[in-house]
């Protein structure tokens, strides 16, 4: 009988007990996490694209669209990003966007050609240039 009662005292109520604590109680967050989960106390991970303490904003690479964070597609280029930005992209020089396309910053400007994946200038003089070649053909 003693060997019971010292048993059940001393390990299975606090092993039960915490096992009750851990899976009956929650991290609380205030302020509750926008976009993300509430792992420890006042302790949010953030959804994909949204960032800040309570997961409220979207991060660098990620623009405000509709309430959602949408990802930046600027190939080439700069994305206006994070809480004030809106997608809108800068491209590196020598880089353009083809007309109404959202392919951004993907082919070579006047005045550059293609060799493998970079705009490379052609001569200073030139307008355009022969395909795959910085020589002139303008």
């Amino acid at each position: 009988m003693i060997f019971s009662f010292y048993f059940l005292f001393y390990y299975f109520i606090p092993f039960f007990l915490f096992f009750y604590l851990f899976f009956t109680f929650k991290a609380v967050c205030d302020p509750t996490c926008v976009q993300g989960n509430c792992t420890a106390p006042n302790y949010c991970v953030c959804n994909n694209g949204w960032g800040s303490s309570t997961c409220g904003e979207c991060t660098k690479g990620f623009y405000p669209s509709g309430g959602n964070c949408l990802e930046c597609n600027c190939n080439h280029g700069t994305c206006s990003d994070g809480l004030i930005g809106d997608g809108s992209c800068t491209c590196y020089q020598g880089y353009t966007t083809p007309p109404s396309s959202t392919l951004y910053c993907t082919i070579c400007s006047d005045g550059y050609v293609m060799v493998g994946s970079n705009c490379i200038q052609c001569h200073p003089t030139c307008q355009t240039c022969e395909f795959n070649s910085t020589h002139c053909t303008s």
